[in-house]
């Protein structure tokens, strides 16, 4: 574990500490020095519903190619179906190495039986 030294007064640098987790910016007053505050109310909710709303857009956006990718074109598969194909393929895996064993023992047996004549 890493120590920490500290050097100069500890309560300043609490205070200071206290100061910079807890500054908070407000837009909308800055704003209201340069127009107003009705106007910077109104700028500051516009710029706000435009954020929420790229952000929707952006999610509608990635679901719809989600569903265009997966359903549509078949190119991706869903969690559920990888999921399932990942399960698929441990099955198969097993199945193959059974087999495999299977038929080292029968050729196990051929080696060691009598020729026929």
């Amino acid at each position: 574990m890493k120590s920490v030294r500290i050097n100069g007064n500890a309560e300043m640098a609490d205070a200071l500490g206290f100061v910079f987790r807890n500054l908070r910016w407000d837009p909308e007053a800055d704003l209201a020095g340069v127009v107003g505050d009705v106007a910077a109310h109104r700028l500051h909710r516009g710029a706000l519903r435009l954020l929420t709303g790229q952000a929707t857009a952006a999610k509608a956006i990635r679901d719809n190619l989600i569903e265009y990718l997966t359903i549509e074109r078949n190119v991706l598969l869903e969690r559920a179906s990888l999921s399932q194909h990942a399960s698929d393929l441990r099955a198969l895996r097993d199945s193959v190495a059974r087999l495999e064993k299977h038929v080292e023992g029968v050729e196990h047996r051929l080696k060691g039986a009598p020729a026929h004549s």
